[in-house]
């Protein structure tokens, strides 16, 4: 005996809350802060000479 395929059942999205921005309202404010330091450590630079005979850039 085969399984009949049963349709999934979805619910729409709901919508929880509206909010009114103006073009010049600051959005991200609250998410900006001005007390971090970033400190990088860098990153090491490698050179690499592919002109000569033992590089094969064939693809097989």
């Amino acid at each position: 005996m085969h399984k009949m395929r049963q349709k999934k059942q979805f619910t729409r999205p709901a919508v929880l809350q509206e909010l009114s921005l103006l073009p010049d309202m600051p959005i991200l404010a609250g998410s900006v802060v001005d007390n971090t330091t970033i400190v990088s450590t860098g990153q090491e630079v490698e050179q690499h000479d592919f002109s000569g005979e033992d590089f094969n850039h064939n693809w097989e």
